[in-house]
């Protein structure tokens, strides 16, 4: 999935581009801080019912939220664990059916 991709920061070695890399042995790594995003440009509108996240550490718990626009101006959040941690090896994460961009 080679899409462009745009975070608010990355540090060395682990760039936004690496999310849709398909590799395992690759991540994004945000700069320390809160409220960190990271934004995949589908090129055009498309329809999905699930999302895929793969986070380093698979057994921990981790704060997120997924939010989908067909415009980048209006967002609906589909799942939100910014409040309640969830564990990472949950990785499908359901959206209904949706279309985004």
């Amino acid at each position: 999935m080679r899409k462009p991709v745009y975070a608010d920061s990355s540090t060395s070695g682990y760039v936004p581009a690496n999310v849709v890399d398909g590799r395992n042995d690759t991540r994004w790594t945000s700069e320390l801080g809160e409220d960190k995003w990271i934004t995949i440009d589908l090129g055009r509108v498309e329809a999905f019912s699930k999302v895929q996240v793969n986070f380093e550490y698979p057994d921990r718990y981790y704060l997120y939220k997924i939010e989908c626009s067909e415009d980048s101006f209006h967002w609906n959040v589909y799942a939100d664990y910014s409040q309640k941690a969830r564990k990472a090896y949950e990785t499908r994460i359901s959206v209904g059916d949706t279309k985004a961009r």
